[in-house]
């Protein structure tokens, strides 16, 4: 995953799904890519496979047909113009958990406080329930 600042203001994060043999553009503002950031990581991947040996994970991987799909629905959507970061940062967390985000807008607040948390703490919790703080 690649957390990208963009424009100068603006959070969006890029996901190089293995498994799922695709690149995915999430912009919390649902706006599609203007920067280059899923150019960058299809690059980033490519270099991984060309330089990966006979013992890495990335040998032989194809990577021709590999989807790249922007902001998908299932993701969660910023309503305002100042918490694009929180929602990357709990949107890279729940996709590396391998769990489907299911925050809004309205919980900003409690994930703004969960992130104070677990950076106190040095870990990020288990639990899926934004209220477990």
């Amino acid at each position: 995953m690649f957390p990208a600042f963009i424009h100068g203001s603006h959070w969006v994060l890029a996901v190089v799904d293995v498994v799922g043999g695709q690149y995915i553009y999430y912009d919390p503002l649902g706006s599609k890519d203007t920067e280059g950031v899923m150019r960058c990581a299809t690059e980033w991947m490519a270099g991984e496979v060309r330089s990966a040996n006979r013992n890495d994970a990335f040998h032989g991987l194809d990577l021709s047909n590999w989807a790249e799909v922007q902001n998908p629905a299932s993701l969660p959507r910023q309503m305002d113009l100042e918490s694009c970061g929180v929602f990357v940062i709990f949107v890279a967390e729940h996709l590396e958990r391998g769990v489907k985000p299911s925050f809004t807008q309205r919980d900003i607040p409690l994930l703004r406080s969960r992130a104070i948390a677990m950076l106190h703490q040095g870990f990020a919790p288990d639990s899926d329930d934004i209220h477990s703080i």
